[in-house]
Formats: structure tokens, C-alpha cells, sequence
């Protein structure tokens, strides 16, 4: 269904870590996530989503599970926190299209978390800054 959509010409969005995590680092990509842009001949546009702030705090360890849902959370209390934040600062980094013709799956997985880690910055302990990019 996603690749005839996108051979249709309609744009999808996949986050291929497949689950998510504490924001502390980037997980492995699952490539089967990325054929259907193979299958489709479409290129990615790899999107890198890093939090800044949480109500005018840098994110932390202190204060990350207000914002990252990962683990044994429960759903609806962890919606309910993140929608009564005052504020949520992002950083969106749109990286160069890959173009999958004469990429494997693998190597397209491969290729886009190599570019994701580039520029992702994980939360830190408490008082250690991001870098800046």
C-alpha cells in the first residue's frame, strides 16, 4: 500500500527505528521500512528531530520523560504531561535526498542513520550542553 501511494505521488512519512526511544541515542533503522521507497524509485528525504528545550529547560535526563514515550510508559498519562508543557523547542534538520535506485534496503537503512547521527544530538545529564551544528 505505501509503495503504490508513493508511486501515486503522495508523500509518506516512516520513522525506522521502529519503536522509540529515550532520546539518548539513535536506535537501528529497519530496512524493511525503506523498500517501498526502493520499490516506488522515490527518494528519501531523511528529516533529524532533536529536542532543545522543555518549558525553557535544555532537555535532560531530568526532564526527558516528558517529552520521549519509549519503555513501559503508559500512553494517556504520558499524552496528558506532554500536552499541559508550556513549551517544546525542536530542531528539524532536512538532510540531501537519497536516491534508492542502486541502493540496497540494507544500505539505504545503513546510509540514513550514519546521516540521522550526524546530526542528532542525544539528551544529556544535567548541565552538559548541546553542541552546536
Amino acid at each position: 500500500m505505501i509503495t503504490q501511494l508513493l508511486k501515486d505521488g503522495f508523500n509518506v512519512v516512516l520513522f525506522p527505528e521502529g519503536t522509540t526511544s529515550d532520546g539518548s541515542c539513535v536506535l537501528e533503522f529497519k530496512a524493511p521500512f525503506l523498500i517501498s521507497a526502493k520499490l516506488a524509485n522515490k527518494e528519501i528525504l531523511p528529516l533529524c528531530i532533536s529536542y532543545n528545550s522543555i518549558n525553557g529547560e535544555t532537555v535532560s535526563i531530568k526532564n526527558r520523560d516528558l517529552v520521549f514515550y519509549y519503555g513501559d510508559m503508559q500512553f494517556f498519562p504520558h499524552l496528558w504531561k506532554l500536552l499541559c508543557l508550556r513549551s517544546i523547542s525542536v530542531d528539524v534538520i532536512i538532510l540531501e535526498p537519497i536516491n534508492t535506485e542502486r541502493l540496497s534496503r540494507k544500505d539505504i537503512s545503513v546510509k540514513l542513520k550514519e546521516m540521522i547521527e550526524e546530526h542528532y544530538y542525544p539528551v544529556k545529564s544535567p548541565g552538559i550542553q548541546k553542541q552546536d551544528f
